[in-house]
């Protein structure tokens, strides 16, 4: 008798007549092993971003050093920013959050590399931060558009960045990797008022 199921099969074969008990072999099915290594290689990834180059604490005392600061009207881009993510590929999500910073020696509101210092979160359990240098322009709407990539290092390839900043300040981004693509959505905040 032979019963699938999603994880293995299982094959039970009659009863050994000088043991006296039925034999059962179980298989794997291809099926569980691709989950397996889908599962597996999206935790390195998540281990990646969480040991990444920089730390959460790195991320906090950035966003607490944005809060304080006043917003500066000419510059759609640089602040706190909040919203979510999602995955495409496994329809996981989670907070995210960023601060944006004009590259030194850039005059706020000019077109030109922008520091993207993230922090996201994914299954409530886990979190991590990493930054992105993006080149940044205005588009014909009067909106910004930034793209930027990064390496993510022990073989998973590259992951890129793309999206837009409309005048309503709705931050809309995709990013794409050899094992993940998904979109983000934020809204800048406002500093806190004094």
């Amino acid at each position: 008798m032979t019963k699938k199921c999603r994880l293995a099969t299982v094959i039970a074969l009659p009863a050994d007549p000088v043991i006296g008990r039925e034999f059962r072999i179980v298989t794997m099915t291809d099926s569980f092993f691709s989950s397996a290594l889908r599962f597996l290689k999206l935790g390195v990834l998540a281990l990646l971003l969480c040991c990444g180059s920089v730390s959460c604490s790195g991320f906090r005392a950035a966003w607490r050093d944005a809060a304080g600061h006043p917003i500066d009207r000419k510059d759609a881009l640089a602040g706190r920013w909040e919203g979510s993510w999602r995955s495409e590929s496994t329809d996981h999500h989670g907070r995210l959050r960023c601060v944006v910073a004009s590259a030194s020696g850039q005059a706020p509101g000019d077109s030109g590399r922008y520091v993207f210092h993230f922090h996201a979160t994914w299954a409530r359990v886990f979190a991590g931060g990493w930054k992105m240098i993006c080149n940044v322009s205005r588009d014909e709407q009067g909106g910004w558009c930034f793209e930027g990539a990064r390496e993510l290092g022990w073989g998973l390839g590259s992951y890129r960045f793309k999206g837009t900043v409309d005048e309503q300040g709705m931050f809309a981004a995709r990013y794409e990797g050899a094992q993940d693509r998904g979109f983000l959505q934020m809204r800048r905040l406002s500093p806190p008022d004094p």
